[in-house]
């Protein structure tokens, strides 16, 4: 009996090695994968106002909008021709001041200007993240441009933003 039981424990110990060497290995794979958005929109606005004006006397405003993004930008005026424009409400008459324009860190100060508000672009590189700066304009109404009708005057300013 001994040795049978011998025999037996030779012949485990034999077929160990020959199971532990027919191991078998895999390599799973999971894909991982991310989109970052593009971030290109306006946000809040201070409306340019040139307030209660004297016939016969100048005035100045400044307004601004918001602009948060994370690409290259070009920015361009649509209406042109009508590019802060004012006309009387309920009437025919208008005021068209002229305007500096441009963007920058602040909603005060220009630190990247247009080289003409109503027919220029500008582009604006890719900022590293998501940044946002000021569309910023400045605007002034000679004396003799106020000699007008009384009433409520009223425009609008439209930027457009296209990512490049």
């Amino acid at each position: 009996m001994k040795k049978l039981v011998l025999s037996l424990a030779a012949a485990a110990a034999l077929a160990l090695p020959s199971a532990a060497s027919a191991q078998v290995t895999d390599n799973g794979v999971i894909s991982v994968s991310a989109t970052v958005q593009t971030v290109l929109r306006f946000g809040a606005s201070t409306g340019l106002d040139f307030g209660t004006i004297t016939p016969g006397t100048a005035a100045t405003g400044q307004g601004s909008i918001e602009l948060i993004r994370n690409v290259g930008t070009t920015l361009s005026f649509p209406d042109a021709t009508a590019l802060g424009q004012l006309v009387r409400t309920g009437g025919t008459e208008t005021i068209s001041p002229t305007y500096t324009c441009g963007v920058g860190a602040t909603a005060t100060t220009i630190t990247t200007a247009f080289t003409n508000c109503s027919t220029a672009t500008l582009s604006l590189a890719a900022p590293t993240g998501q940044s946002t700066s000021y569309v910023i304009f400045n605007g002034s109404i000679a004396a003799s441009a106020t000699n007008l009708t009384p009433g409520d005057y009223t425009g609008t300013i439209k930027i457009l933003a296209t990512s490049n």
